[in-house]
Order: C-alpha cells, then structure tokens, then sequence
C-alpha cells in the first residue's frame, strides 16, 4: 500500500514536471517565432538569446524527469503562445513582448504557487534557479519595449498599448478593491473626522475671535455676522484641505 502510494506521488510530480517543460518548450517556440517577425538586429539577437534560455530550462526538466525514471515528453513540435503572435501581427512587435512580459510574470507566480505545493527538493531548487531567470527576461522584455529604433520617443502604438495597460491594470485594482472594501473606507473615515473636527474648531474660533475684538466700538449682529462668514470661509478651505491630505496619506500607507 506505501509503495503503491509512493508511486502514485511521483506519477503526479512527473506529470507536473512535464508540463513545465511543454510550457518551456512553448516559450522557446513563441521567442523564435518573435525573432523571425522583428526587424531590428538587435531585438532578433536578443529574442533568439531568450529563446535558447527557455530550451535551457526545458531541458533542466527534462533531466529531472529522467532522474524520477519518467521519459521525457517526445513532442517533435511546439505551438507558439497565439495570443502573443496574433498582437504581433495585428499591433506590432512591441505590444506582443508586453504581452509576453505579462506571461512571464504570471509564469514567476506558478512557478512560485507549484513550489510551495511540491514535496520534491531537486524540483524545487530548480524552480528557484528558473524564478530567477524568468524574472531577469521579464527585465530584458521590458528594455526591449517603450520605444522606436533609434528614437527616444515612444511610438503611437507604444503609447496606445501602454493605454491598455493601465487600464487593464486599473480594472484588476478596482476588483481587488471590491473584495477588500476595508482598503477604501478606512481613508474615507479618517478624512471625515478630520474635516468634522477642524471645520467645528476653526469656525467658532473665528466667531468668538472676530466679535471679541471687534466688541468694544461696533454692532454686535453685524460683526458676528461678518466674523461668522469670514471664520466658516477660512474653516472649510482648510478643513478640505487636511481632510484631503489626511485621506492621501493613510490610502499611501495602505499601498505600501
């Protein structure tokens, strides 16, 4: 019963295993393909150069897989990623290495999530040394992009790529704020009490200040009229203005 479990466990592991290196292989396939589609010489040398680390990383599973007693996949070809071809057709080599940006940092938190889960060491040491790899071409990817050939102004459809990024990016943020309603309300609270607390002081202040210096020689109706208009003025620019930065700061601090 322990050694039918046993099996069953690594039968798993090198299922796992095995679907690293076919989206390893995926990556060398979608890099290679990328290179052949790009123009400038030195985008291609780089795009070929992260094409060959991810056969590297292919291979790294491939001998893990032996070293368990599997056979690695035999899979003769592999299908680039379409998504990230057809943005590089339809809206240009750039948009396509944000995209592929993208997926190698959703590729560092599987990598990471299918740490935490393994129970096999070897595996885990060689995901540590890929988490390290993928995040520098996350690096590479994002020096790659922004910018036209021999220009330092970003190109229309750089910047109508990086549009769609910070919107996509905004819609992730308000989902995650839907869900965590507390990151939302506790600014909110803190900069109504500032402006309840400041508006009150600052008013009365003013009256009483306005009317006591003013007591000896005028109507008392008017200057606390005058005194009470000039106070709740001042009263609420400023208590705006606290509330304002109060709110700023704590939502800061919930970001960080």
């Amino acid at each position: 019963m322990h050694d039918t479990t046993r099996q069953s466990h690594q039968q798993k592991l090198i299922e796992a295993l095995e679907a690293n290196w076919r989206t390893e292989m995926e990556g060398t396939a979608t890099y290679r393909t990328l290179a052949d589609l790009g123009a400038d010489p030195r985008r291609t040398a780089v795009l070929h150069q992260l094409a060959e680390a991810e056969a590297r990383h292919a291979e790294r599973w491939a001998g893990r897989i032996r070293e368990l007693g599997g056979s690695p996949p035999s899979d003769s070809k592999h299908t680039p990623q379409r998504v990230v071809i057809s943005t590089a057709r339809a809206q240009g080599l750039d948009a396509a290495l944000q995209r592929i940006e993208t997926i190698e940092e959703e590729h560092i938190e599987a990598y990471h999530a299918q740490a935490r889960s393994l129970d096999d060491a070897a595996s885990v040491r060689i995901i540590e040394d890929l988490v390290r790899d993928e995040a520098s071409h996350a690096e590479t990817l994002r020096d790659l992009t922004g910018f036209d050939v021999d220009s330092a102004t970003p190109s229309p459809s750089i910047r109508a790529s990086r549009t769609r990024a910070r919107r996509d990016a905004q819609m992730r943020l308000d989902g995650i704020l839907q869900q965590e309603k507390w990151h939302v309300t506790t600014g909110k609270w803190i900069g109504d009490a500032i402006y309840g607390v400041n508006d009150g002081l600052t008013a009365f202040f003013g009256l009483v200040s306005g009317v006591a210096g003013y007591s000896a020689t005028g109507s008392f109706v008017v200057v606390a009229g005058m005194a009470g208009m000039l106070a709740s003025a001042l009263s609420m620019g400023a208590s705006g203005y606290l509330a304002s930065k109060a709110e700023r700061e704590v939502i800061e601090a919930e970001v960080a």
